[in-house]
Protein backbone atom coordinates (compact mmCIF):
# COMPACT_ATOMS: atom_id res chain seq x y z
CA UNK A 1 0.00 0.00 0.00
CA UNK A 2 1.32 3.32 -1.13
CA UNK A 3 0.24 7.09 -0.44
CA UNK A 4 1.33 10.77 -1.33
CA UNK A 5 1.79 12.54 1.96
CA UNK A 6 3.20 16.15 1.32
CA UNK A 7 5.81 17.63 2.62
CA UNK A 8 4.09 20.11 4.79
CA UNK A 9 2.11 17.54 5.99
CA UNK A 10 5.02 15.62 7.43
CA UNK A 11 6.63 18.56 8.85
CA UNK A 12 3.80 18.87 11.20
CA UNK A 13 3.15 15.14 11.96
CA UNK A 14 5.62 14.16 14.53
CA UNK A 15 4.76 10.13 13.97
CA UNK A 16 5.42 9.04 9.74
CA UNK A 17 4.43 5.12 10.89
CA UNK A 18 1.00 6.40 10.81
CA UNK A 19 1.20 6.34 7.38
CA UNK A 20 -0.05 4.79 4.76
CA UNK A 21 -2.97 3.40 6.86
CA UNK A 22 -3.69 6.69 8.24
CA UNK A 23 -4.74 10.15 6.53
CA UNK A 24 -3.46 13.32 7.34
CA UNK A 25 -5.01 14.66 10.67
CA UNK A 26 -7.08 17.08 11.09
CA UNK A 27 -6.40 19.88 12.52
CA UNK A 28 -7.92 22.15 15.10
CA UNK A 29 -8.30 25.62 16.71
CA UNK A 30 -9.68 24.01 20.02
CA UNK A 31 -6.82 24.43 23.11
CA UNK A 32 -6.71 20.72 23.99
CA UNK A 33 -5.62 19.23 28.03
CA UNK A 34 -1.99 20.40 27.10
CA UNK A 35 -3.09 23.88 26.86
CA UNK A 36 -4.01 23.96 30.53
CA UNK A 37 -1.48 20.97 32.02
CA UNK A 38 2.38 20.88 30.81
CA UNK A 39 2.90 17.55 31.65
CA UNK A 40 6.16 16.26 31.93
CA UNK A 41 5.86 12.58 32.62
CA UNK A 42 3.13 10.19 31.87
CA UNK A 43 -0.37 10.86 33.89
CA UNK A 44 -0.53 7.49 35.51
CA UNK A 45 3.46 6.04 36.06
CA UNK A 46 6.46 6.97 36.48
CA UNK A 47 7.07 10.51 39.13
CA UNK A 48 4.01 12.88 37.55
CA UNK A 49 5.40 16.49 37.01
CA UNK A 50 2.29 18.44 36.33
CA UNK A 51 2.69 22.62 36.16
CA UNK A 52 -0.91 24.10 36.01
CA UNK A 53 -1.18 27.04 34.20
CA UNK A 54 -1.59 30.28 35.91
CA UNK A 55 -5.27 31.53 37.07
CA UNK A 56 -4.92 34.00 34.13
CA UNK A 57 -3.79 32.18 31.40
CA UNK A 58 -6.84 29.80 32.08
CA UNK A 59 -8.79 32.80 31.80
CA UNK A 60 -8.03 33.82 28.80
CA UNK A 61 -8.10 30.43 27.44
CA UNK A 62 -11.70 29.59 28.25
CA UNK A 63 -12.36 33.36 27.05
CA UNK A 64 -11.53 32.81 24.09
CA UNK A 65 -12.87 29.38 23.53
CA UNK A 66 -15.87 28.83 25.81
CA UNK A 67 -16.73 25.05 25.14
CA UNK A 68 -13.26 24.36 26.80
CA UNK A 69 -14.00 23.86 30.45
CA UNK A 70 -15.26 20.24 28.77
CA UNK A 71 -11.10 19.66 28.94
CA UNK A 72 -10.42 20.64 31.83
CA UNK A 73 -13.06 18.38 33.15
CA UNK A 74 -11.54 15.83 30.94
CA UNK A 75 -7.90 16.52 32.62
CA UNK A 76 -10.09 15.78 35.83
CA UNK A 77 -10.46 12.05 35.43
CA UNK A 78 -7.13 11.41 34.13
CA UNK A 79 -6.03 12.99 37.78
CA UNK A 80 -8.50 10.84 39.35
CA UNK A 81 -6.92 7.53 37.35
CA UNK A 82 -3.72 8.81 38.12
CA UNK A 83 -4.74 8.76 41.84
CA UNK A 84 -6.54 5.26 41.28
CA UNK A 85 -2.86 3.93 40.26
CA UNK A 86 -0.80 5.39 42.42
CA UNK A 87 -2.46 6.21 45.56
CA UNK A 88 0.86 7.77 47.10
CA UNK A 89 1.95 10.17 44.19
CA UNK A 90 1.17 13.25 45.47
CA UNK A 91 0.90 15.39 42.51
CA UNK A 92 -2.07 13.78 40.69
CA UNK A 93 -4.07 15.39 44.22
CA UNK A 94 -2.51 18.70 43.36
CA UNK A 95 -3.37 18.86 39.90
CA UNK A 96 -6.88 16.81 40.52
CA UNK A 97 -7.13 19.62 43.28
CA UNK A 98 -6.14 22.52 40.94
CA UNK A 99 -8.68 20.90 38.21
CA UNK A 100 -11.98 21.19 40.35
CA UNK A 101 -11.08 24.62 41.96
CA UNK A 102 -10.99 25.81 37.97
CA UNK A 103 -14.63 24.96 38.16
CA UNK A 104 -15.18 26.45 41.54
CA UNK A 105 -15.63 23.06 43.31
CA UNK A 106 -13.77 24.96 45.89
CA UNK A 107 -14.75 22.50 48.77
CA UNK A 108 -13.94 19.26 47.00
CA UNK A 109 -11.06 20.70 45.58
CA UNK A 110 -9.51 21.39 49.00
CA UNK A 111 -10.05 17.92 50.08
CA UNK A 112 -7.47 16.62 47.52
CA UNK A 113 -5.25 20.09 48.22
CA UNK A 114 -5.01 18.87 51.98
CA UNK A 115 -4.05 15.21 50.71
CA UNK A 116 -1.18 16.83 48.62
CA UNK A 117 -0.10 18.47 51.80
CA UNK A 118 0.14 15.21 53.80
CA UNK A 119 1.92 12.80 50.93
CA UNK A 120 4.55 15.47 50.53
CA UNK A 121 8.08 16.03 51.91
CA UNK A 122 7.65 18.71 54.32
CA UNK A 123 10.37 20.79 53.07
CA UNK A 124 8.34 21.78 49.72
CA UNK A 125 6.68 25.09 49.68
CA UNK A 126 4.37 24.26 46.98
CA UNK A 127 1.67 21.91 49.12
CA UNK A 128 0.90 24.34 51.86
CA UNK A 129 0.95 27.40 49.41
CA UNK A 130 -1.61 25.97 47.13
CA UNK A 131 -3.89 25.16 50.05
CA UNK A 132 -3.35 28.75 51.43
CA UNK A 133 -3.85 30.05 48.04
CA UNK A 134 -7.26 28.22 48.13
CA UNK A 135 -8.08 29.81 51.25
CA UNK A 136 -7.49 33.69 49.79
CA UNK A 137 -9.65 32.44 47.31
CA UNK A 138 -12.85 31.27 49.42
CA UNK A 139 -12.39 34.31 51.93
CA UNK A 140 -10.57 32.17 54.75
CA UNK A 141 -8.03 34.36 55.79
CA UNK A 142 -7.21 33.11 59.32
CA UNK A 143 -6.73 29.27 57.45
CA UNK A 144 -4.63 30.60 54.61
CA UNK A 145 -2.06 32.73 56.87
CA UNK A 146 -0.24 30.07 58.61
CA UNK A 147 -0.26 28.22 56.02
CA UNK A 148 1.36 31.11 53.77
CA UNK A 149 3.64 31.94 56.33
CA UNK A 150 5.00 28.32 56.07
CA UNK A 151 4.98 28.37 52.20
CA UNK A 152 7.41 31.64 52.59
CA UNK A 153 9.52 30.84 55.44
CA UNK A 154 10.25 27.85 52.70
CA UNK A 155 10.94 29.87 49.65
CA UNK A 156 11.24 33.16 50.50
CA UNK A 157 11.04 34.34 47.02
CA UNK A 158 7.10 32.80 45.93
CA UNK A 159 6.10 36.02 44.11
CA UNK A 160 2.42 34.47 44.47
CA UNK A 161 2.40 33.57 48.01
CA UNK A 162 3.93 36.89 49.20
CA UNK A 163 1.36 38.97 47.58
CA UNK A 164 -1.54 36.83 48.65
CA UNK A 165 0.00 36.68 52.35
CA UNK A 166 -0.41 40.54 52.44
CA UNK A 167 -3.50 40.75 51.17
CA UNK A 168 -5.00 37.70 53.35
CA UNK A 169 -3.46 39.27 56.52
CA UNK A 170 -5.14 42.68 55.52
CA UNK A 171 -8.44 41.30 55.08
CA UNK A 172 -8.31 39.66 58.99
CA UNK A 173 -6.92 42.55 59.93
CA UNK A 174 -10.17 44.01 58.79
CA UNK A 175 -12.37 41.46 59.55
CA UNK A 176 -10.73 41.96 63.38
CA UNK A 177 -10.60 45.54 63.69
CA UNK A 178 -14.57 45.22 62.76
CA UNK A 179 -15.02 42.88 65.68
CA UNK A 180 -13.16 45.16 68.11
CA UNK A 181 -9.70 42.96 67.80
CA UNK A 182 -7.53 46.49 67.73
CA UNK A 183 -4.42 45.34 69.05
CA UNK A 184 -4.31 42.38 66.97
CA UNK A 185 -5.26 43.69 63.78
CA UNK A 186 -2.60 46.16 64.28
CA UNK A 187 -0.07 43.65 64.48
CA UNK A 188 -1.11 42.13 61.42
CA UNK A 189 -1.14 45.26 59.52
CA UNK A 190 2.16 45.85 60.62
CA UNK A 191 3.34 42.10 58.94
CA UNK A 192 1.71 42.77 55.96
CA UNK A 193 3.84 46.40 55.39
CA UNK A 194 6.72 44.34 56.40
CA UNK A 195 6.50 41.89 53.99
CA UNK A 196 5.84 44.41 51.22
CA UNK A 197 8.85 46.33 52.62
CA UNK A 198 11.30 43.32 52.12
CA UNK A 199 9.92 41.87 49.03
CA UNK A 200 13.32 39.73 47.84
CA UNK A 201 11.95 41.20 44.27
CA UNK A 202 10.82 44.30 44.92
CA UNK A 203 12.82 47.49 44.69
CA UNK A 204 14.47 47.65 47.99
CA UNK A 205 15.37 43.59 47.69
CA UNK A 206 16.69 44.33 44.21
CA UNK A 207 18.69 47.18 45.54
CA UNK A 208 20.31 44.77 48.25
CA UNK A 209 21.50 42.50 45.42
Amino acid sequence: MTKSVSAAALAQEKKWTRFPVSDVRARSTEPTISDYFKIKRGIATGDNGYFILSAEEIENLILAHPASLGHVRLAESYFRFAISQRPRQPDAYHNLGAALAMQGRYDEAEDFLRTYLRLSPPGKPEPPARLGLLHVDQGRYAEAIPLLRRALALDPRFPLVRKDLVQALRKRAAELEARGGRQEAAALVREAADLVVHDPGGPAGRQDR
